[in-house]
């Protein structure tokens, strides 16, 4: 039952914020099994108890499925086919639940949809920051010079990067 902890093979951390929600999902593979210790799904409607947690043991396979259907991945298409820029600081602030006039260049319809902002790291590493806006869709989360770029992506090519990087883990080829 411990040889993902014993054989260390690979740590994926699935963080996930939004409004006064702040969770996680902290899973070790290795020889197969996959042991995962989760905080409230981001996905629960309503605000999640934040004291509460589930330690599971399952095959690393099933792993896509369980952070997909724990973040709350459903089919969705982006609002917006154009990337979205925004500073930093207002990025903060929206993710924290802070409503305010959108900025210049942000469509009404992201700007006024639930944000959640999710960030998939592998042994350390960040390997994917991806914003859920609920009708308004995914977008994967780029940061340079105190802006932040929100790309468009189809639920499905969110699922395909997850699974990707899952995949790295799970095969030991991260490094």
């Amino acid at each position: 039952y411990v040889a993902p902890l014993r054989t260390g093979a690979s740590v994926v951390d699935f963080h996930a914020v939004g409004g006064a929600v702040s969770t996680g999902v902290r899973a070790w593979l290795g020889g197969g099994p996959a042991l995962a210790w989760a905080g409230p799904s981001p996905a629960l409607s309503g605000e999640p108890p934040q004291d509460r947690f589930e330690l599971r043991l399952g095959d690393a396979a099933a792993l896509p499925g369980e952070l997909a259907g724990w973040a709350g991945l459903a089919p969705s298409w982006s609002s917006t086919a154009e990337p979205v820029l925004m500073s930093e600081e207002s990025f903060g602030r929206r993710v924290s639940g802070t409503r305010e006039p959108a900025p210049a260049g942000v469509p009404a319809s992201l700007w006024s949809a639930p944000w959640t902002a999710w960030n998939l790291g592998l042994n350390g590493t960040g390997q994917l920051s991806v914003l859920s806006a609920g009708n308004a869709g995914y977008f994967r989360i780029t940061a340079s010079e105190g802006m932040i770029r929100l790309v468009p992506e189809q639920a499905g090519d969110v699922w395909d990067l997850l699974l990707e990087i899952i995949h790295r883990a799970v095969e030991g080829s991260w490094r």
